[in-house]
């Protein structure tokens, strides 16, 4: 089958991106913009898309799913070329520093890390240490539910003779720089990242400590 998406002499990656869902009018997935475009890396691709939701020239229909808005029609007609690559505004403005902030940036700074090593890397000097635990164990298992954080089999050697280990968590899928952060309902994980929504299964989870 003939690939007739937009190459590089098409335009910038947003001109590229909305030209393709303009043309297309249904929605199109990540996965499916991502082989129509080979000339664009994924993490362009998905920062694009951001823009353009921002812009309110497409709108998510879906966690990874996007569709050409009517105000998104109309800039394309009218020939839209991706202007300075300046910083977004809305969902993806400066991160506050939380705790769970600076877990998100051990996990993507160690890959493989234990609790312990997280919170010791994350917390502040003046955070309470259960509090610490608790926050950190629930965004854990946040992740965890997610499928953006793996725990291990094998676990690290404890230093107290009775310790049966720590559990050692794996960053199986890193979202970008900003922290993804669960929402009030807990069935789901925000990435600010790409806008997308991620549902987090509890139900391998139900039976486990805190992560």
């Amino acid at each position: 089958m003939k690939n007739t998406s937009p190459n590089k002499e098409a335009g910038g990656a947003q001109t590229q991106i909305l030209a393709l869902l303009a043309d297309r009018g249904a929605p199109m997935t990540l996965d499916e913009l991502d082989a129509q475009l080979p000339n664009l890396k994924r993490k362009k691709i998905t920062s694009s898309i951001c823009r353009h939701v921002t812009n309110g020239h497409v709108v998510r229909k879906k966690a990874g799913c996007y569709q050409v808005t009517a105000k998104g029609k109309d800039a394309h007609k009218r020939g839209y070329t991706s202007g300075p690559q300046g910083p977004l505004t809305g969902e993806r403005k400066p991160q506050r520093s939380t705790l769970r902030s600076r877990v998100w940036k051990a996990l993507r700074l160690k890959k493989r890390a234990t609790l312990g090593e997280l919170i010791a890397y994350a917390a502040l000097e003046d955070t309470d240490d259960q509090n610490a635990l608790r926050n950190a164990s629930r965004y854990v298992r946040g992740l965890r539910g997610a499928g953006v954080v793996k725990k291990l089999v094998r676990r690290e050697p404890g230093t107290a003779p009775t310790s049966n280990g720590h559990h050692v968590y794996l960053l199986v899928t890193d979202l970008g720089p900003l922290a993804p952060y669960l929402r009030r309902n807990g069935t789901t994980l925000y990435n600010p990242n790409t806008g997308e929504e991620i549902d987090i299964d509890v139900t391998p989870l139900a039976r486990g400590g805190a992560a």
